[in-house]
């Protein structure tokens, strides 16, 4: 398996990861299927530009040795003045025939070594819904803490879901002497 960062070209293939995820697991993501399922043509590419491509943010692609797209994760950079410290990790998703191998780990470990190199970024959130504990794990086990929850984040099919706020701190740790 191999982890790059997608590119242009790599818009259909994302495009197709994404749709199906989004149809899979409708309460893991804040976007639709509906309405990412409309944009086509030159609307679906500058959606792509401005949120998977540099310097919106990125989105680091799992790739079979025969090139298909297989998982996805992504930065998304804030733009504002007061906010520049922060980024957002979202879309990760792994296909279900690449499952089971750590896919999801490594993909969210590239984006944060990644994240680590970018200067004065501090700072990475991301929110889950409450009852994904396979996705509560991953981001514990990666360094995320849990810093509150956001009751009725997210409504699907009618049913409310609470989405709990995790963040990373990627502060150098200070060593103190004494």
């Amino acid at each position: 398996m191999m982890l790059r960062k997608l590119g242009e070209a790599d818009a259909f293939a994302y495009r197709d990861v994404r749709l199906f995820a989004l149809r899979e697991s409708p309460t893991a993501f804040g976007a639709s299927y509906e309405q990412e399922s409309a944009m086509m043509g030159d609307a679906f590419i500058a959606h792509y530009r401005a949120r998977v491509v540099e310097p919106a943010g990125f989105v680091i692609g799992a790739f079979e040795v025969d090139g298909s797209l297989v998982g996805t994760a992504g930065l998304f950079f804030n733009a504002g003045l007061k906010s520049q410290h922060k980024a957002l990790l979202w879309g990760i998703f792994v296909r279900p025939s690449a499952r089971h191998q750590g896919l999801a780990s490594r993909l969210v470990a590239a984006v944060i070594l990644a994240a680590r190199a970018i200067p004065g970024l501090e700072q990475i959130n991301l929110s889950v819904v409450s009852t994904n504990e396979n996705a509560i794990r991953l981001y514990l086990a990666a360094g995320f803490k849990c810093y509150g929850c956001e009751p009725r984040a997210l409504r699907v099919d009618g049913i409310a879901h609470d989405e709990n706020l995790m963040s990373l701190d990627l502060r150098p740790t200070q060593v103190r002497n004494f």
